[in-house]
């Protein structure tokens, strides 16, 4: 009897012992297998019984003639060669999976690994550090005019509930507009989103730029008044897209996310909840969010910078459309401006599958993620828990995907696919394998953005679910606009988030603040601290004609009002009720 030249390693064992449990070596293989005992065995590969007989060598005369002929032949046959002699395992569905990887550990890396792009803002945000030009890059003023006209249509229409005049019902303009989103970002970062408006504009508890800016009862009545379309119209947009009452102004929002920053290497796709407890036909019940109740929204961000990249509101249980499945949809929506850049996506178990790795792969994007236990495509050995050693881990591979078992606990199990990793590398201080350490890298990049939200978020109380969508875009607008201008800055300590945003309260205020200098019927502590805010002298806020005191020619002679004001025709003095003002264009 022939001896054995080496003894099988302990691996080897290992993997025999596991294929005989799982009934994978049928008897007449095993008998085989005793019969090639003096073949060889390799360390990383075990060959399947029939493998044996047509790896064993033939010292034949015919085959030592045409060695030639078959060498040529051998590096074009050389992949399948290596595919057969691999050993295997299969899941549920069929699909075969290898124990060995098909990449060599040593080779150069893979041309999806490399990231070509650079990351950092685009167009014309390269270098510009004006906080007001950055923000309205994303409230763009085509958005500021569309709220405009619709608010002021249902600011009309309030207008005739009232039955007298109220000098705070008027209409608005984009002047104004911006100054209503200054105060609240600036409520937002002085922790003042939730505080009444009796407190927020009261003279002991509220800061001075909220009275100096409008009073209580127009704040108020612009936010009860914003609208974002067509009131008359909505009903029957409605039945196309439950998403009507807000998906204008959301579309060219989110479009402008889009197209001013080129994200890193190494995205994050996950969920985001808006949180609002009012009536919505869409609105989600998440244990898991800190909110529970909410408006969700499906968000990439940059796993870095924390960038909102592109984000799509989930409006209720939607109709599989085409061959790919819902998740898979929303996550090729999501990584439309980024596909061919060979970048990676990192997502959580509702949106990982083969079926988005694979289709990934074509549009050159990589994909980290966890696999529910379910998933057909999972072999049964990667699930089973029984017996396996804590932080134990199984690689199994394809020529595109590798899946990892990794036990970190007993008698449980996580899953992971990566068609960025090829090897199994396992952490030496950690004893994680690498592809678990580079998901817990990158998992919370939406996780950290909506932490950011809610730290500063500009959200009131509300029972109107488009205004919480609004209040939405603002917040996010106030994290892109930091993320650009942080990039752009050249100090080593850029300025804090909060000063950001303090600075970006007050350059959307100021305009409007100039424009109430010359309102002579202004209280003086409000004309003292518009001073005060802006910086200014009283002789440029008051700004008043030069000249003596004049009788007012058309007032009664028993008012005997005065006015420095004169006519620039006639030079008869005119007092403010008398005074008509004309633009340039006109006069």
């Amino acid at each position: 009897m022939n001896e054995r030249k080496r003894p099988l390693s302990q691996i080897e064992l290992e993997r025999i012992a596991l294929a005989i449990q799982n009934d994978e070596l049928e008897d007449d293989e095993a008998a085989e297998s005793e019969e090639s005992e003096t073949e060889d065995f390799t360390t990383n590969e075990i060959l399947e019984d029939d493998e044996f007989d047509a790896a064993e060598p033939q010292n034949t005369n015919e085959e030592s003639n045409q060695c030639n002929d078959v060498s040529d032949n051998t590096a074009a046959s050389s992949s399948s060669y290596e595919t057969e002699n691999r050993k295997a395992i299969y899941a549920k569905n069929g699909r075969k999976w290898y124990l060995k990887s098909f990449h060599a550990r040593n080779a150069r890396t893979a041309r999806k690994n490399i990231v070509l792009h650079l990351p950092g803002p685009k167009g014309c945000l390269r270098n510009l550090k004006c906080i007001r030009k950055i923000w309205n890059s994303f409230f763009t003023d085509e958005i500021l005019d569309i709220i405009v006209q619709y608010t002021n249509h249902q600011i009309n229409i309030k207008r005739t509930r009232y039955k007298t005049a109220q000098r705070y019902i008027g209409e608005t303009n984009v002047v104004e507009l911006r100054a209503l989103l200054g105060l609240l970002y600036l409520s937002g970062v002085m922790k003042s989103a939730h505080l009444t408006l009796h407190d927020l504009f009261s003279l002991e508890l509220g800061p001075p730029v909220f009275r100096a800016t409008m009073c209580k009862n127009r704040f108020e009545f612009l936010i009860n008044c914003l609208r974002f379309d067509n009131k008359a119209t909505r009903e029957e947009r409605k039945k196309q897209d439950k998403f009507a009452a807000t998906r204008e102004i959301w579309d060219i929002f989110e479009g402008c996310c889009r197209r001013n920053y080129s994200p890193s290497e190494y995205v994050t796709i996950d969920e985001t909840l808006l949180a609002f407890r009012g009536r919505c036909p869409f609105k989600m019940y998440i244990p898991s969010k800190p909110d529970k109740y909410g408006l969700k929204l499906v968000t990439m961000c940059d796993s870095r910078t924390f960038y909102m990249c592109s984000a799509k509101p989930y409006i209720g249980k939607e109709v599989r459309e085409g061959p790919f499945s819902i998740p898979t949809h929303y996550v090729l929506n999501l990584t439309k401006e980024i596909q061919g850049s060979n970048r990676n996506c990192t997502m959580d178990n509702w949106f990982s599958s083969l079926e988005v790795a694979e289709k990934l792969l074509e549009l050159k994007l990589t994909m980290v993620g966890t696999l529910r236990k379910n998933k057909p495509d999972i072999p049964k050995q990667l699930v089973e828990t029984k017996g396996k050693a804590v932080q134990s881990s199984m690689f199994v591979h394809n020529d595109q995907s590798t899946l990892v078992s990794y036990v970190p606990k007993k008698n449980k199990t996580v899953i992971l696919i990566s068609t960025m990793h090829t090897q199994p590398d396992i952490n030496e201080h950690t004893k994680k394998p690498e592809m678990i350490m580079f998901y817990n890298e990158t998992k919370g990049g939406v996780d950290t953005f909506d932490q950011l939200c809610h730290s500063t978020t500009v959200s009131r109380k509300t029972r109107r679910w488009p205004l919480r969508i609004f209040y939405g875009m603002m917040d996010i607008a106030g994290i892109n606009s930091y993320v650009i201008y942080k990039w752009n800055e050249d100090a080593d300590k850029p300025v804090q988030r909060s000063a950001f945003l303090k600075q970006l309260s007050m350059s959307l205020v100021e305009e409007h603040l100039r424009g109430r200098m010359n309102n002579g019927r202004l209280p003086r502590e409000i004309r003292s601290n518009i001073r005060q805010i802006l910086k200014c002298d009283e002789e440029e806020v008051l700004q008043r004609a030069e000249g003596p005191l004049g009788r007012c020619d058309y007032c009664p002679r028993a008012k005997n009002r005065k006015a420095r004001n004169k006519c620039e025709h006639c030079k008869k003095s005119v007092c403010a009720e008398h005074r008509l003002s004309i633009c340039v264009d006109c006069k």
